[in-house]
């Protein structure tokens, strides 16, 4: 009974140490053993008792770890979704982000397309210099009946023509390039037409738009490109001069119909109509589409024929302006 009774306590003893963590003495009484079987009863059931109390805080401890391993082992899940989220979430705008960039390429890349094809389709619609078909010649055709000077509509995108196109540019306020693209269809089809400043009939030299205009009865009948004084001084005959075409209202005091040598040794005047001094209106092989002339106003000579063949005669009003 004495050796049970130590066993007892010394596994007591060993448990609540495990348990707690902490030494337990054993003092050398306790290691002796008791001269009565009453002590050895009573102690016993003095170790059972410790015993049960050990075991019960050993089960207590081991719940409480239990239960921070469970409370780690969630924390560590709830980190692992959380992170998880975060990279499902990240994903997600990476892949977002790169679908709204090849979206953005693929809108770049169409846009593109349809504006080298509207550029290449806006090529192939224009009609320039030297250009033949039936197309030139519906275009001649809509540029007489609008009174700009065309010999005849003959499909020839030639030189006459090509004034012509020039003088509508002018008119309407385009380039001056002669080609005839999206824009300068379009004036056709409205129609685009000087208005007569003055009225009655006569000849009208617009200095700013740079076209010569014929009216009857207030209506202008014919318009033409062009070309007057370019504002530079210039010499001749070892005198300096501005090419300058004065403004102002004017009548054709004197003509020569023929071919006239400039008394300053500045070319050669085809069939001229004076109107001031000796600046006149008369034919040229050249009639840009800007000012360009020593004062006089340039136009073709296919338009100063027409021009004489309409009238022009002496006292015929001239405005310039």
């Amino acid at each position: 009974m004495t050796i049970g009774t130590l066993g007892v306590v010394a596994l007591a003893a060993a448990l609540v140490t495990a348990g707690s963590g902490e030494a337990v003495e054993t003092t050398a009484d306790a290691a002796t053993p008791s001269a009565t079987s009453d002590t050895e009863g009573s102690g016993g059931l003095l170790s059972a008792a410790g015993l049960e109390s050990a075991l019960d805080a050993r089960r207590i401890a081991e719940q409480e770890q239990a239960a921070e391993r469970r409370a780690d082992a969630a924390r560590a899940a709830e980190q692992a979704k959380a992170r998880e989220e975060a990279r499902a979430e990240a994903e997600a705008e990476a892949n977002a982000e790169a679908k709204a960039r090849a979206e953005a390429k693929a809108r770049a890349q169409a846009e593109a397309r349809a504006k080298a094809e509207a550029e290449r389709e806006a090529r192939l619609a224009e009609i320039t210099l030297g250009e033949r078909g039936e197309h030139v010649a519906r275009m001649q055709e809509r540029l007489r009946e609008l009174g700009y000077q065309v010999g005849a509509a003959d499909g020839v995108y030639g030189a006459e023509t090509w004034q012509a196109v020039v003088a509508l540019q002018k008119v309407a306020g385009l380039g001056r390039d002669g080609v005839v693209g999206p824009a300068t269809k379009k004036a056709l089809d409205n129609g685009v037409v000087p208005v007569s400043r003055f009225g009655g009939t006569g000849v009208e030299v617009d200095l700013g738009r740079q076209v010569l205009l014929i009216v009857e009865n207030g209506t202008v009948i014919r318009t033409f490109n062009a070309s007057s004084g370019n504002g530079e001084s210039y010499e001749a005959l070892g005198a300096r001069y501005v090419a300058h075409t004065p403004s102002g209202s004017y009548s054709v005091y004197r003509q020569v119909d023929g071919i006239r040598e400039s008394s300053l040794d500045l070319g050669s005047m085809y069939r001229p109509k004076y109107f001031t001094g000796g600046i006149a209106v008369h034919g040229s092989p050249s009639i840009p589409a800007y000012p360009a002339s020593h004062g006089c106003v340039r136009v073709s000579n296919a338009a100063m024929d027409w021009i004489w063949s309409w009238g022009a005669s002496i006292g015929t009003p001239v405005h310039v302006y």
